[in-house]
């Protein structure tokens, strides 16, 4: 009788706090997001293909946050200074978030040594992918990337090709070299930007910008033509531009748009964020703003991006090593 009685004594204590306790956590789970201003880090300059994805998830996320979404860019070291400031953050409030490109996730920190890795980040979801080709000036003798794979195997080391220096597109562009033997010389470049100035101004005499929409205008003024895509179909808006894969070659990759928040911001909030996020990302707004900028709505959920770059990261980061490339 008295083990009874102090069980339902005990039970009377508990019963109390487990309640506390429960409201406490559904409480937290009402907690509105986003209550405040939210800063998108663009690490790329301002204009270029990354920026304007940016800028077009802040202008839909404002419209349905009903509180301003400002796109703040912090570039410079191929986008690895503004992705290792959101990655070495400690101030995980769900208020800063990175537009995060392949390119500083999952390649750069193997050549350049840096100190982050994709452990760094909770992923939000997956925004949009786009199609990466290879382009040069008009007056170029060459019409598709075949050609200009034969100039080069005929002349080696005497085109110039842009594009970041053990960057995606470099470790792409070499990976095309390696299988077809043709030898190049890398001018390196920051950013899609410089990568087209220096395709108009003569400097290189190819380019292999993250998205051939930098040079859209000139592609459109018969300026600047396109060789090849990089992507596994050809693209809508340029229907007689053929992929590599078209041409024989078994490569193709199409770079992708991620938001992320540091890893220090608690699992609780980064499942309620995942769920506003993908409001923003999958509405029709952002769709036809994607679409104006030739990027394709390409949504995955947080946990699947997660994945996508961690296995991007182990996969590049083996290729890397075998290329020689990797930071000593």
């Amino acid at each position: 009788m008295k083990k009874v009685i102090v069980a339902l004594f005990l039970l009377v204590l508990v019963l109390p706090c487990a309640f506390a306790q429960g409201s406490k956590e559904a409480v937290s789970a009402e907690v509105e997001y986003p209550t405040g201003p939210v800063t998108l880090i663009c690490p790329w300059a301002a204009g270029g293909s990354t920026d304007i994805t940016a800028r077009a998830i802040a202008s839909v996320a404002e419209a349905r946050f009903g509180s301003p979404v400002v796109v703040v860019n912090r570039e410079g070291g191929g986008s690895t200074i503004g992705t290792q400031e959101v990655a070495l953050s400690t101030k995980g409030d769900g208020y800063t978030l990175l537009v995060g490109t392949i390119n500083a996730l999952a390649v750069l920190p193997h050549t350049m040594g840096l100190a982050y890795s994709p452990a760094n980040f909770k992923a939000i979801g997956q925004v949009c992918s786009r199609d990466m080709g290879i382009i040069c000036t008009a007056d170029k003798p060459w019409n598709t990337i075949t050609d200009f794979i034969q100039d080069a195997k005929a002349n080696p080391g005497k085109y110039l090709v842009s594009c970041p220096q053990g960057g995606l597109q470099n470790i792409l562009f070499q990976r095309l070299a390696d299988m077809t033997g043709a030898q190049f010389r890398v001018y390196p470049v920051n950013n899609d930007t410089e990568n087209l100035t220096a395709v108009l101004g003569g400097v290189s005499d190819l380019g292999v910008p993250g998205s051939y929409d930098v040079a859209a205008g000139q592609i459109a003024a018969g300026q600047v033509k396109v060789l090849a895509l990089f992507s596994d179909t050809r693209a809508a808006s340029l229907p007689n531009v053929p992929t590599l894969k078209e041409l024989g070659f078994d490569l193709s990759f199409a770079p992708w748009t991620s938001l992320l928040v540091p890893a220090s911001t608690p699992d609780s909030l980064v499942e309620k964020m995942r769920g506003v996020w993908r409001e923003v990302i999958q509405s029709p707004e952002l769709a036809a703003l994607l679409a104006k900028n030739k990027q394709k709505p390409d949504y995955l959920d947080g946990a699947e991006t997660q994945l996508t770059i961690e296995k991007q990261f182990k996969d590049f980061g083996e290729t890397i090593k075998s290329m020689g490339l990797a930071a000593k």
